[in-house]
């Protein structure tokens, strides 16, 4: 990227840093998440301890989870920073704060909303299914 001439050093290396940071975080959670993909299913299937194995799979893939989905919205973070930094290098600092302004609230609603299953994966009680009380037709 070409910076313009007027852009002060510090605003570059903050940019730069702040984007291979974003890109970095999400590669991590990529190959995180290929890897439980992978690996996981088969050690729970033929983990040689039996249900003690299983157990050990399903422990381990929630400890992954949890570190994905912190690199996952860390490196979001950052994309949005980014962002910003980008609008404020680019364009007039009024138009710079419409852009952050803007990145903001839709990362905040993207964050807060109700509908955050896809990104914090959490489900409510009354959208489980007991798998003890399923009756087979």
């Amino acid at each position: 990227m070409n910076f313009p001439p007027s852009t002060p050093m510090i605003l570059e290396i903050v940019y730069l840093a702040v984007t291979a940071t974003a890109i970095g975080l999400e590669l991590c959670a990529i190959l995180n998440s290929a890897c439980c993909s992978v690996f996981g299913p088969g050690k729970f299937l033929r983990g040689s301890g039996g249900l003690q194995s299983a157990e050990k799979a399903v422990q381990v893939l929630e400890d992954k989870s949890e570190i994905t989905q912190t690199y996952f919205m860390t490196g979001l973070y950052c994309i949005v920073i980014s962002s910003a930094l980008k609008a404020f290098i680019l364009y007039t600092l009024w138009n710079a704060c419409i852009v952050a302004a803007g990145l903001g609230v839709m990362s905040y609603i993207l964050v807060t909303s109700e509908k955050d299953q896809a990104i914090r994966g959490r489900i409510n009680k009354d959208q489980v299914i007991d798998p003890t009380n399923i009756k087979l037709q």
